[in-house]
């Protein structure tokens, strides 16, 4: 997928006449005086998805259009597959076409990860998969210098978008803000202090193409596979075979709501929209965030597809920081959320919760 949209504008004295200076790419931030008017349109290498065909929109005025950018890098519509010629009429509109200008966005919150950022970014920089992308940093209020150390990289690299928090909000806060500001189609998570191995992408968009190609939507579809997980602890090391576990033997809301929780932030990809629509993350929720995340996923209608070996990326295993009080906290409240779905999958909490506290306890005999 590559767009390229051209705003060219036409002031109400010279509607014949065009002016060069008045050219400028859609992410810029400017429009013309009032009482302009604008004619948006994808240059001849412009194509949908599955077809070859220029796409062409129209702005009603100068009022319109303006409102139209300045709702732009917020958009929230998703069109899929399915643009092909009209006119904008909305900002809704005009978030749609905006949605087909970026391939994916690359999710990373952080806060005090000076050193590891180096690490994870260049995982991204170094994929193999050639497609458009942006890596969007939310730093959340870190008070080392990995603020310095990502605007180095951002010098460097134009791709790096970095989005800060005035103070620490939480890691719950940071995630909701990388949704919200995604620009992408697709939407990629990745922690901090993780990598992704260099053909990690090139891999899920591959599935992408073949089950699209098959004629299977995939508007609610999580790429997911296995992970090279290293306790920086024991120094153990093992691949966590997620595809025979969740691929073969199926991953469903029944499952997750019995605690089966995959470490979805090394690896997921899913549509940025959907990924919205799922819904910020709760605020109170220290940990377990993944885990309530995935039961509202399934909830929506989403569906997991899984890679097999080799791993997708190198999950970086700490027991730092790890509370048990807070983990267990957490996750009974996680429960409490999703109660009536329990009675709904005819699962008995109790049961569920008696299992988790066993799991912390082995957890604190550890520490």
């Amino acid at each position: 997928m590559c767009l390229e949209l051209i705003i060219r504008f036409y002031h109400r004295m010279h509607l014949r006449r065009d002016c060069s200076r008045d050219w400028l790419m859609a992410c810029g931030n400017t429009w013309p005086r009032a009482g302009g008017n604008a004619e948006l349109f994808c240059s001849g290498r412009g194509q949908c998805p599955r077809r070859r065909q220029q796409l062409r929109f129209h702005a009603r005025g100068a009022a319109a259009a303006s409102e139209l950018l300045a709702t732009a890098r917020f958009g929230r519509v998703n069109c899929g597959n399915r643009i092909s010629q009209g006119e904008l009429t909305s900002a809704a509109d005009f978030c749609a076409l905006r949605a087909h200008l970026m391939d994916l966005t690359v999710a990373i919150p952080v806060f005090n990860e000076e050193l590891a950022i180096f690490r994870s970014v260049s995982s991204v920089l170094n994929q193999s998969w050639g497609g458009s992308y942006e890596i969007l940093i939310v730093d959340d209020g870190s008070t080392d210098g990995t603020v310095e150390a990502v605007e180095r990289l951002s010098e460097q690299f134009p791709q790096i978008r970095l989005v800060r928090h005035a103070r620490n909000l939480g890691r719950p806060a940071a995630r909701s803000t990388l949704a919200r500001e995604a620009r992408g189609l697709w939407y990629a998570m990745l922690d901090a202090d993780d990598e992704w191995y260099p053909n990690k992408l090139e891999r899920q968009f591959a599935l992408i193409a073949e089950l699209e190609a098959e004629g299977i939507d995939t508007s609610k579809l999580m790429v997911c596979g296995n992970i090279h997980h290293v306790d920086r602890d024991t120094g153990e090391e093992r691949v966590k075979n997620f595809y025979q576990g969740y691929g073969v033997e199926g991953y469903d809301a029944a499952r997750v709501l019995k605690g089966d929780n995959a470490p979805i932030s090394q690896f997921a990809l899913l549509r940025s929209e959907f990924a919205r629509e799922i819904g910020e993350f709760d605020a109170d929720l220290k940990r377990a965030q993944d885990w309530d995340f995935l039961i509202r996923f399934f909830l929506k209608g989403g569906q997991t597809v899984w890679l097999p070996n080799p791993p997708l990326a190198l999950f970086n295993f700490r027991r730092g920081g790890r509370n048990a009080d807070e983990i267990e906290r957490c996750m009974m409240r996680v429960i409490d959320k999703h109660l009536p779905e329990y009675g709904r999958h005819s699962l008995d909490p109790d049961a569920v919760r008696r299992s988790i506290r066993g799991y912390i306890d082995s957890f604190r005999q550890e520490n």
